[in-house]
């Protein structure tokens, strides 16, 4: 899917419309959701400025790099790995502790910079 929208953003449109019959079409029979996928990236196409268009946040870096972590992430666990990080699951969990922490109204020392590490008494 991203492959085509890059089609789409450099105005390729019959090299878009030949990837999508060649590579996606046939995913999209078997599969509701990539079928709903492939027909919103297909709308880019209708659009003079499918970046303004309601699909056009699948053209915004931010949405490419959302895909890239995905890949990454499948591929990690492809290969038995682990999709995350051991300091993003650290602190994912300093963060429910902590919300934890303040639903009981609780003082502790409170992690304001993870950088730096600086704490703050709460």
């Amino acid at each position: 899917q991203q492959h085509l929208i890059e089609l789409i953003r450099l105005n390729l449109i019959d090299e878009a419309l030949t990837y999508a019959q060649t590579h996606l079409a046939e995913f999209a029979e078997d599969e509701i959701k990539m079928r709903q996928e492939l027909e919103k990236t297909m709308a880019l196409l209708v659009f003079d400025k499918p970046l303004e268009s309601p699909y056009g946040y699948l053209m915004e870096t931010s949405h490419r790099q959302i895909i890239a972590n995905q890949i990454n992430n499948a591929l990690l666990v492809h290969q038995n790995q682990q999709s995350e990080s051991d300091l993003s699951m650290l602190v994912k969990m300093v963060n429910y502790i902590e919300d934890k922490l303040d639903k009981k109204s609780l003082r502790y020392p409170k992690l304001i910079d993870i950088p730096t590490g600086k704490l703050e008494d709460s």
